[in-house]
């Protein structure tokens, strides 16, 4: 369902709220390249009221709201990004808006991208074909580093139902770390989009990597997947042929990918280059990964 331009109900049109998520909202105490693009975010978007909920406002609101989560939101083995995954569905649940990670760079205003859409009432984005093709060797994948929606759209009852059911029946009731992708991450809403999307009142609109995700996950090993993909293609024979093309220009954006790179560790200035389709730029920083919380893993 899209809007004109014109209507008058604006109540069913995404809220100027940016939601973020940190153990504090005291800037002077998140590493400087998060509290930049915190700021620039709300540089980008003047009119758009901003916060940054922490720990101890994900209880709160969990507890007011969302009660039978409760157990399973203080559970003090649960890996943080599992709750921070859950809680931002909530968020788009109860409040809609736009929520990011703080790794996001925001690049043009969000109310150019949601008028210029039609007015839809939620917007997703696809990571990289790279790690759709590279990594998990699917089509498409939708990565939960940017949401934007109305509060209340469907899909968020249909993810938190999912993930609720995953986590509260069978091993998984005990299991004190599950991979964050799969349970509550990019693969979760992959799998509950694809299954409901198209039943939902208020389809969402997904778009292109461009968009939101430029850029690849550099700490991804990805020329090692393109090496071992290509070896076992080669193997196997022709097969499918269209497959094959789509992993092979995936490969060659790796390529140019590591050319840059080897560019700039001999101490070249390459600048980054944005598509024109582009609003914001993920930098896959990975803070559930202990190795990757101080580097930004694009192409800074």
């Amino acid at each position: 369902m899209k809007r004109n331009d014109d209507e008058d109900d604006e109540e069913e049109r995404i809220p100027k709220l940016l939601h973020f998520t940190w153990k504090t909202d005291d800037l002077s105490a998140i590493p400087k390249h998060f509290r930049d693009f915190h700021l620039r975010w709300k540089e980008v978007n003047p009119t758009w009221d901003a916060k940054i909920w922490t720990d101890d406002d994900i209880l709160v609101l969990v507890e007011r709201h969302y009660p039978k989560w409760l157990r399973i939101m203080k559970r003090k083995l649960l890996a943080p990004v599992v709750k921070a995954d859950i809680f931002r569905y909530m968020l788009m649940d109860r409040f809609g808006g736009v929520y990011a990670d703080m790794d996001m760079e925001p690049i043009k205003p969000m109310e150019e991208l949601i008028r210029t859409l039609g007015y839809p009432t939620c917007i997703l984005g696809q990571e990289p074909r790279e790690h759709a093709l590279l990594l998990e060797e699917q089509e498409v994948l939708v990565c939960n580093a940017v949401l934007v929606s109305v509060p209340g759209h469907p899909l968020w009852q249909e993810v938190l139902e999912s993930i609720y059911l995953r986590m509260t029946t069978g091993w998984m009731k005990y299991h004190p770390n599950p991979n964050p992708v799969e349970l509550t991450g990019p693969k979760k809403l992959t799998q509950v989009l694809e299954a409901t999307n198209e039943k939902l009142s208020g389809a969402c609109e997904l778009l292109e990597p461009d968009v939101f995700y430029p850029l690849a996950d550099n700490s991804a090993s990805l020329d090692k997947r393109c090496i071992s993909l290509l070896k076992r293609m080669d193997h196997q024979g022709r097969g499918d042929s269209e497959r094959a093309r789509k992993v092979a220009n995936a490969c060659g954006r790796v390529l140019r990918a590591l050319e840059k790179q080897i560019q700039r560790a001999k101490g070249l200035q390459v600048e980054p280059e944005y598509p024109d389709a582009t609003y914001a730029v993920h930098h896959w920083t990975h803070t559930w990964i202990s190795r990757h919380k101080k580097e930004l893993q694009s192409h800074v």
